[in-house]
C-alpha cells in the first residue's frame, strides 16, 4: 500500500527534488533547488517564462503533500492546506526566484500558469536629465518627456545582453523594441529656469521593453503658455543614425535652439533641412575631450575638461567627402576643478570612423572659463598644421588676460603678425618650442625671435669651404632691447642635442598684421646662409644643406628644404 502510494504521487509531476514535485508546464518553466530530506525548510523556486508570457506569484500554487508519517484513515498520503508563495528577485515579466515554506514531515506539489504578456504601453511618459543650460552642475528634478509610438515603424525583437540582478552576471535575453517618438515636454511649474537644457535619451529600457527615440516632434520642446521656464539647449543622444526631427522642432515658442550632438552625427544634422536655422545661427556642435594640464607642470593632467566644435565658417563646404572644418567653439570646465592655470592642446584633427573633423578655427569665446570657475585657462599649444588657424579676435584674451601661445616653428611667424594675436606678440607670449636634432641646425623666421639662454648663433663664410663664425654683441640686439636673430636671415644655432629650446617671437621690427617677408634681409654681411621661410626647392648645383652637423649638396632640385631652415649659397658665396 505505501509504495503504491508514493507511486501515484510522482505520477501527477514530470519532475521532482526530494520532497518537492513539479507539475507539467506550458509556455515557461520551473525549476527547484536542493531540498533537504527532513526538517523545516525554505525552498526556492527559479522561474522562467517563455518569451510573450509572464507569471505571478499569485500564478504558483503550492499544495503540501502528506508524507508517510501523515496519512489519511485507511493508510494513503494525503493532501493538506496550500502553501504562500512569496516573489523574490524578478523582472516585469515574473523571470527570477520565488520562495515558500515547506514544514518538516511533508512534500509539496508546484503547479503553475504561464499567462500572455499584455501588450507594452505605447505612450510612456519618463524622467530626463535636465539642467541649467551653461551651468550644467545645477540640475532640475522632474522634468518629463512624453514618448509615443512612431508612426508606421513596427516594433521588432532583438538579442540583447544584460545584468541578472540575482547573479549578477551577464546574460542573453530577447527584448521587444518599439520605435518612439519624443511628442512633448512636461516641465513642473515650480521650475522658473529661463535656460534649460535637455538630453534626450537613445532609448527607455522597461524589463523585456526597449523604447527607442527615432524621431522628434514639432511640439516636442514647446513650453506651456504662463511657463517661465523655456527649454533653450539640446543634447541628441549617440544612435546609428540621426534622428527624424521635424520642422520647427529646434525652434520652440520662435526662440532656435542650441543643438549638441555626437560627433560623429555633426556633419547629418548640420545638413538636415529641418535645422536649416540652427545651422545658419551657428547653434550646432559637438562635445570632445582635449589634453589639458597645469600650466607649468605640465605632467599634472587634468581630467573632465571638453571642447566644443561646430562647422567651420571659414569654409562653408566640406573639403572633400571625408574632411569636415570645424571651429573650436568653447571649453567645458567641470566646476570641481580648482587649478588656476591650466594648459589646453588644441587638436589638429579628430578622427571618426572614417570621417575628419578639422580644426580650421578658434572662436572669440573658446577659452573662455565659466562664470564662478576657479580654473582659467591660460596657455593654449596650438597644433601642427599645414597653414595657421583663423583665430578670432579676443580668442586669446578670454576673461581679460592674455594667454601664452605655443605653436609650430614653422607657424611661428604666421601667429605672431596675425592681427588677432597683436597683444599677445607685442606681450612676447607667443613661441615654439625645439629639440636640437644635433650640436648645429639652421635656422630662420620671419619674425624676429629671442635667443634662449645656453646658445649660440653663427653665420657662415666662404674659405675654400664654409666656415662659421659666431655673432655676438650688437650684431645680436634686437629692436627691443633683447639678444636674438632678426628676421629672414639664415644662421646656424649651437646648442645641446637633444635639449629643448623656447624660441619667442620679438615684435620690434615687424608690423601685426603683415604677411611674413620671404626675402633674405642680408643684415649679416659676409654671410652666405639664405632664410628658407616657407618650404621651397632650391636648385641642387648652387645650395648646400646643414645633415648630422656638415653641409652636404641637395639630392635633387625637387627635394623641398623645410621652412625656419637655411640653405648655404654657392652664388652668395662666389663659387661657380
Amino acid at each position: 500500500m505505501i509504495l503504491t502510494a508514493v507511486l501515484a504521487l510522482m505520477s501527477i509531476g514530470t519532475w521532482a527534488q526530494g520532497r518537492v514535485a513539479i507539475a507539467t508546464l506550458q509556455n515557461g518553466t520551473i525549476t527547484v533547488g536542493e531540498v533537504a530530506a527532513t526538517g523545516n525548510v525554505t525552498v526556492t523556486l527559479t522561474v522562467t517564462p517563455a518569451t510573450g508570457y509572464c507569471i505571478t506569484a499569485n500564478d504558483i500554487t503550492v499544495t503540501k503533500t502528506a508524507s508517510m508519517a501523515h496519512t489519511r484513515a485507511g493508510g494513503t498520503p494525503g493532501y493538506a492546506d496550500a502553501i504562500t508563495v512569496t516573489a523574490g528577485t524578478v523582472d516585469d515579466t515574473g523571470k527570477g526566484t520565488y520562495t515558500f515554506a515547506l514544514p518538516d514531515g511533508y512534500g509539496a506539489y508546484v503547479e503553475a500558469t504561464f499567462n500572455p504578456a499584455p501588450e507594452p504601453e505605447t505612450t510612456i511618459v519618463v524622467d530626463v536629465d535636465a539642467s541649467e543650460a551653461g551651468n550644467e552642475g545645477k540640475t532640475e528634478n522632474n522634468v518629463k518627456v512624453v514618448m509615443t509610438q512612431s508612426e508606421g515603424q513596427e516594433p521588432t525583437t532583438e538579442q540583447r545582453t544584460v545584468v541578472n540582478k540575482e547573479t549578477g552576471k551577464e546574460e542573453t535575453i530577447e527584448a521587444t523594441v518599439i520605435p518612439v517618438a519624443i511628442e512633448g515636454v512636461n516641465i513642473p511649474a515650480n521650475v522658473e529656469s529661463e535656460n534649460i537644457s535637455v538630453t534626450v535619451p537613445s532609448e527607455v529600457v522597461s524589463g523585456n521593453v526597449v523604447y527607442r527615440v527615432t524621431e522628434i516632434k514639432a511640439d516636442a520642446f514647446k513650453t506651456p503658455e504662463g511657463s517661465k521656464a523655456k527649454i533653450t539647449k539640446v543634447v541628441l543622444p549617440e544612435t546609428k543614425s540621426t534622428l527624424n526631427i521635424a520642422e520647427g522642432a529646434m525652434k520652440p515658442n520662435g526662440t532656435l535652439l542650441d543643438i549638441e550632438t555626437p560627433l560623429a552625427l555633426l556633419d547629418d544634422y548640420t545638413q538636415m533641412k529641418s535645422l536649416k536655422e540652427n545651422y545658419e545661427a551657428q547653434k550646432i556642435s559637438s562635445v570632445i575631450s582635449v589634453d589639458v594640464a597645469e600650466t607649468g607642470n605640465e605632467e599634472k593632467t587634468v581630467t573632465g575638461v571638453t571642447m566644443v566644435i561646430k562647422p567651420s565658417e571659414s569654409q562653408g563646404e566640406t573639403v572633400e567627402a571625408t574632411v569636415i572644418p570645424v571651429a573650436i567653439e568653447g571649453i567645458n570646465i567641470p566646476a570641481n576643478i580648482a587649478i588656476e592655470n591650466i594648459t589646453v592642446t588644441v587638436p589638429s584633427q579628430i578622427v571618426v570612423d572614417n570621417v575628419v573633423y578639422q580644426v580650421t578655427e578658434i572662436k572669440a569665446d573658446a577659452f573662455k572659463a565659466p562664470e564662478g570657475s576657479k580654473a582659467k585657462v591660460t596657455k593654449v599649444i596650438l597644433p601642427e598644421t599645414e597653414s595657421a588657424l583663423i583665430i578670432a579676435e579676443g580668442a586669446m584674451k578670454p576673461n581679460g588676460t592674455l594667454i601664452n601661445i605655443e605653436t609650430s616653428l614653422a607657424l611661428l611667424d604666421d601667429y605672431a603678425l596675425m592681427k588677432t594675436l597683436k597683444e599677445n606678440f607685442e606681450a612676447l607670449k607667443i613661441s615654439a618650442h625645439v629639440t636640437a636634432p644635433n650640436k648645429y641646425w639652421s635656422f630662420s623666421s620671419g619674425v624676429d625671435c629671442v635667443l634662449p639662454d645656453g646658445v649660440t648663433a653663427y653665420i657662415a663664410e666662404w674659405n675654400g669651404m664654409p666656415r662659421i663664425i659666431a655673432l655676438e654683441g650688437d650684431q645680436l640686439l634686437l629692436a627691443d632691447g633683447r639678444r636674438g636673430i632678426k628676421a629672414n636671415n639664415g644662421v646656424l644655432i649651437a646648442g645641446t642635442k637633444g635639449n629643448v629650446y623656447e624660441i619667442v617671437a620679438s615684435s620690434g621690427n615687424q608690423q601685426s598684421g603683415s604677411t611674413p617677408v620671404t626675402t633674405d634681409a642680408k643684415s649679416f654681411e659676409g654671410n652666405c646662409l639664405v632664410p628658407t621661410i616657407v618650404a621651397t626647392n632650391y636648385d641642387a648645383e648652387k645650395y648646400l644643406v646643414l645633415k648630422d652637423n656638415t653641409f652636404h649638396t641637395i639630392k635633387s632640385n625637387s627635394s623641398k628644404v623645410k621652412p625656419c631652415k637655411a640653405v648655404f649659397s654657392l652664388e652668395k658665396a662666389g663659387v661657380k
